[in-house]
């Protein structure tokens, strides 16, 4: 006999009043998905687990911890929520969490230029502080090598039969974006004073006449040298998504399901992809 909130051994069903009580659980999923990161998508391979600890017989605290693996971008993060059963087929929920994206860090342009600084004139340098350096110059400019994101969530699972459920909700959060790095490198000759130089007066030849000077040149040394300026450059930038899911239960204990993260704005991190998910 079928009890209330029960169906056939497992899941609530929307044909009754009640709520299936809520139970200690584990989960382990695998997928692929891919990540819109950077401007760019990325394919990943994501392995996710989680628990959920019931609070009384309508609501739990869940956490989730994941990795994503690509060929250029690895990532991670965790996720804790607490869920409370509004009705049989509605639950709410609301959470915290965090989530880091690692980058092979790739050169986005370079542009190799000549220089000449100093004493350009193609006068040697004279006085003391007076120098010329010349040669060649790289400017490069590579991409950013992290994200750091922490976030707000809030969202709702509708259960439309006792297999098929679907899930939306909205994460709000802030990104600091680390290791994007902009640079110059010159190599070159660097000629310095080390030794002033003078002005002598020499004796008139004739009486009457004014003094005259003779130059004594600056003794200089002459050196290789390597400049090498980089800025890095570190952005925050606010983060928005709505989250989209589906899930339907093959079997009591194993769930495949899609999900989905469309970005708000530019710096948002966008999401699709499919998970098979085993319950204990």
């Amino acid at each position: 006999m079928v009890k209330i909130g029960e169906v056939k051994g497992y899941g609530s069903s929307m044909y009754y009043d009640q709520p299936e009580e809520r139970k200690f659980e584990a989960k382990i999923s695998v997928g692929a998905a891919m990540l819109n990161n950077d401007k760019k998508n990325h394919a990943v391979a994501d392995i996710t687990t989680g628990l959920s600890i019931p609070v009384g017989d309508r609501a739990a605290l869940e956490a989730d911890a994941n990795v994503q693996l690509g060929k250029e971008v690895t990532g991670g993060g965790g996720e804790a929520r607490f869920v409370f059963d509004a009705t049989p087929r509605l639950s709410i929920n609301a959470g915290a969490g965090v989530h880091y994206n690692n980058f092979d860090q790739k050169m986005l342009g370079q542009e190799e230029y000549e220089f000449n600084y100093g004493n350009t004139a193609g006068e040697k340098p004279f006085y003391k502080g007076e120098y010329s350096f010349s040669g060649e110059g790289l400017k490069y400019h590579k991409s950013r090598d992290t994200e750091r994101t922490i976030y707000g969530t809030a969202g709702v699972d509708y259960k439309l039969s006792d297999k098929f459920s679907l899930s939306g909700g909205v994460a709000f959060g802030k990104k600091l974006i680390q290791g994007e790095e902009i640079g110059n490198i010159q190599q070159g000759k660097y000629t310095y004073v080390v030794k002033e130089g003078e002005f002598k007066p020499i004796e008139p030849t004739l009486p009457g006449e004014p003094p005259m000077y003779t130059e004594i040149p600056a003794q200089t040394a002459t050196v290789d040298k390597t400049v090498h300026e980089i800025t890095q450059v570190e952005n925050s930038a606010f983060t928005g998504n709505i989250r989209l899911g589906a899930s339907y239960n093959i079997t009591k204990n194993l769930q495949a399901g899609v999900v989905g993260s469309i970005p708000l704005n530019q710096q948002s991190d966008g999401f699709v992809g499919a998970k098979l998910t085993v319950r204990f």
